[in-house]
């Protein structure tokens, strides 16, 4: 869904951890997600057709949610050197 939209993305947290074999299967109460290079904007512009959750909207992150589970976006820009 956040790729569909045009963000570079990469699962992290518990369900990455689970899903290479590094933790054993549990429950989960979110997603989390590194979106890498985000035009802040655009992703702002697209979360508003979204289930945002406006508590979570920091200057590192942004939520929403997706069939009611919380997708947490952790926003990470990459310096060009």
């Amino acid at each position: 869904m956040v790729e569909h939209a045009g963000f570079t993305v990469a699962l992290v947290g518990g369900w990455s951890r689970e899903l290479l074999g590094l933790q054993p299967p549990g429950p989960h109460s979110d997603v989390d997600l590194v979106v890498t290079d985000a035009d802040i904007d655009a992703l702002d512009r697209w979360l508003t057709s979204q289930d945002e959750i406006v508590a979570k909207r920091f200057p590192h992150k942004r939520a929403f949610r997706l069939d009611g589970i919380m997708v947490e976006l952790h926003l990470v820009t990459r310096r060009s050197e």
